[in-house]
């Protein structure tokens, strides 16, 4: 269940920088472990216009709170504030899931051909940083006769990030961005698509995906 709740701008700030990893609040919603909470900062009665997801891992009720109030631990939903980021700076989204990642397909729609750039979210953030950005490419494969191949599609990944926040998306795209440019200083003729819906269901079935959004 996703919960949409004010917060003060000095604790919007202590929660995005990772030092506030909790909550409290008025336990008048039901909470439970893996609920979303939409954190909207409030500031001089009104909201602010920026907002940040966590997930409930814990919620403590009882003798511990004060009577009405429960306590929750929080983490970063690294997969919702990657797209909301990405759907600001005007990028076209699609999600899939698969049992270990959420993967963010996302690309320019004014574009004629497209570069299709991936976001890796990890469901449990197993690593310091658990979005991995990269792009679709396309690739030869071959059997054991030369002579045979069969182009698929491959991803790759660049950078990471552990904050999730306008300027580390912007500057993981830079560094996918480079490290392309990098790759095909002589040939840049793999990486482009038209056919952006057929390549993404293609790539998802490979990896038994399900689409999200």
């Amino acid at each position: 269940m996703v919960h949409e709740l004010k917060i003060a701008p000095i604790c919007f700030e202590a929660v995005t920088s990772g030092k506030k990893a909790f909550e409290v609040r008025k336990d008048d919603r039901n909470y439970q472990e893996n609920d979303v909470l939409i954190l909207k900062e409030y500031d001089n009665n009104a909201y602010t216009g920026r907002e940040y997801a966590v997930i409930l891992t814990y919620i403590l009720r009882g003798e511990y709170c004060k009577d009405g109030y429960c306590i929750m631990s929080i983490k970063h939903d690294n997969y919702r504030n990657t797209l909301a980021i990405l759907k600001a700076l005007g990028f076209e989204t699609v999600s899939y899931e698969s049992e270990r990642h959420i993967c963010i397909f996302f690309y320019k729609s004014s574009e004629q051909s497209k570069i299709i750039y991936t976001a890796n979210c990890e469901k449990k953030c197993r690593h310091c940083y658990d979005v991995h950005f990269g792009h679709l490419e396309q690739v030869w494969e071959y059997d054991d006769e030369p002579d045979n191949g069969e182009r698929k599609v491959s991803d790759y990944s660049y950078t990471a990030i552990s904050q999730y926040t306008e300027d580390e998306v912007v500057q993981a795209l830079n560094e996918v961005n480079k490290n392309i440019n990098l790759e095909y200083e002589y040939e840049d003729t793999r990486i482009y698509f038209d056919n952006i819906a057929e390549i993404i269901k293609f790539h998802t079935e490979k990896y038994n995906c399900t689409k999200i959004e």
